[in-house]
């Protein structure tokens, strides 16, 4: 998830280059040409951004690159990359990185949810049943101690006439 807010953060910082250099392009020619080392990134202002970390860089890049919103080079200034203009930039203005991460969030929600009201729903149950349990519990005990008097009763009548015994 954090690979997606990178890729969408290094796509802006490729298109706010690719940005300042196409509007500093003259506009009398037929179609403006972009420099790649004025538009694009090289690999060591790619890790100061990512803060050093190469493994980070080429997971990131890589993602890029296969879905052709990112073109590599290599000039004198060193290798890098700049944004496409038509897949690259698409992908920052529609947010697309940034909502693949809200995919994966509605979709934990939604496979953590269930199990969330089924934990609820079982420990209801439980402590439902726990509950029944104690209540015919005391029930028991009730009948019990009437039995008990009852007992008690017939053991006096018996004591006191000797004919109900017989």
């Amino acid at each position: 998830m954090r690979f997606n807010r990178t890729r969408h953060r290094l796509l802006h910082h490729l298109y706010l280059k690719f940005k300042s250099d196409y509007d500093s392009t003259d506009l009398t020619g037929q179609k403006k040409t972009i420099n790649a080392d004025k538009a694009g990134l090289t690999f060591s202002q790619i890790d100061n951004l990512l803060k050093n970390k190469k493994k980070d860089r080429e997971l990131i890049l890589s993602e890029l690159y296969k879905n052709k919103e990112i073109h590599f080079f290599d000039l004198k200034v060193g290798k890098g990359c700049m944004i496409d203009e038509d897949y690259g930039i698409s992908a920052y203005s529609n947010k697309k990185y940034l909502n693949e991460n809200n995919k994966i969030i509605r979709n934990f929600i939604l496979f953590v949810l269930p199990i969330i009201g089924l934990v609820v729903a079982i420990t209801n149950l439980y402590l439902q049943f726990d509950s029944f349990k104690e209540t015919k519990n005391n029930e028991i005990e009730n009948l019990n101690s009437k039995v008990e008097i009852m007992e008690s009763s017939i053991e006096k009548l018996k004591n006191t006439n000797p004919q109900i015994a017989e």
